[in-house]
Order: structure tokens, then sequence, then C-alpha cells
């Protein structure tokens, strides 16, 4: 798929991190990966979630690269990954509206609707376009270098409250997740402001 990315990161220090740059990052053993042939044998019971941080990979075939397509966090991961599954799999047809809207990287990719008829809609898209599937946790920790964990001061509750915040926009902006969107007040927007405003060139 073809898609048009906006101009605040067009960027020519700016190359997007790829599935093999990251994948040390993601939870050993913990990556759920399927393809179309595997519909309706995708086995749910397998998928462990150790994070609270997930990304979904996907590509059109074995000679494409893997592109990262969505990013989230929630204490719920585990819940949002198989219900992800469970609509990109299902048999049943959906109304996939022409209308787009813009993600938080690329112009009109995201179809125009909202709460859960979005995910529906959103996650069936994903199924048309691609082949293969790739579900990853984040070591969240590993990610961000935080190497001391506890919250016995002000310091390390700030880190544990919005660690996974934090980790879910960085992780979106270094592989510029085509359908992730952001709150603009919310943490996750105000890390992307941070590194446009100040540039930070991702290695």
């Amino acid at each position: 798929m073809e898609y048009t990315l906006k101009a605040a990161y067009k960027r020519d220090d700016a190359k997007k991190k790829k599935y093999e740059e990251l994948k040390g990052f993601f939870v050993k053993d913990s990556e759920k990966a399927f393809s179309k042939s595997d519909r309706p044998n995708i086995k749910m019971d397998s998928i462990m979630a150790p994070s609270r941080v997930w990304a979904l990979f996907a590509r059109a075939g074995e000679d494409s690269e893997w592109t990262c397509l969505q990013v989230a966090q929630s204490k719920n991961a585990l819940d949002e990954v198989k219900t992800a599954i469970e609509y990109m799999s299902d048999t049943n047809s959906v109304t996939i509206p022409e209308e787009r809207t813009n993600s938080a990287f690329y112009e009109k990719v995201c179809p125009k609707a909202s709460g859960e008829e979005y995910r529906k809609i959103l996650y069936k898209m994903i199924w048309q376009y691609y082949s293969q599937f790739k579900f990853c946790f984040l070591d969240v920790d590993k990610y961000l270098g935080i190497t001391q964990a506890g919250t016995g001061n002000d310091a390390g509750k700030i880190i544990e409250i919005c660690k996974h915040h934090y980790a879910e926009a960085k992780l979106a902006y270094e592989t510029l997740a085509v359908f992730w969107r952001k709150m603009n007040n919310g943490i996750d927007g105000l890390t992307i402001s941070y590194y446009v405003d100040n540039d930070t060139p991702k290695k």
C-alpha cells in the first residue's frame, strides 16, 4: 500500500525504524504471527501479553518489508490484541467507507468512523490490504533504558505512571505507524510534539 506522509515528518534525518532494528526490544517468545491462510484456525489461547504496549506489523508477502500499522498501550493489552485478531479474521462482511481521515503521521488513511465501529472497519481493512501479520509486545524498560525500578520517590512514581504512554508514542514515532492516532493533550501527543519541535534524529 502507498501512504502519503504528512509534511512535518518528511525529514532526511528521520528514516523510520524497521522491525528488524526493533525486534530486540520486543519480549521474546511473545510475538503472535499468522497469515490469511491460518483463518479460521488462529489459536487465540496461545497469546501472552507480558507488556501493556503492543505493536502490529504486517506485510503483503514474503518479499515485502514489515510495516508498522498500529501501536497501542493498555492495561487490557491481551484483550485488545485478541479483539483486533477477531475483527481481522471475522468472515462476516463489513462495509468499509470510502472517506478517510488522517492518522498522526499520514494523510487520509483511517476509515471515517468512531468507537468500536472504527476498530472493526480498521482491522478488516488491514486484513484486506496485507497477508501476513505479527503482534509484538514491547519490553518497555529495555526500550526506554530504564534500569532502576521502584516507586519510593516522586521520580519513580512519575516514570511508572508515564512510561507506557511515552513508550507507545516513541515507538509509533520511530516506526511512523500508519494508523496510529494521538491525543493532542495527552502524554502521547506531548511526546510527538517534543520530538517534532526538537527535530530529534531517530537513531
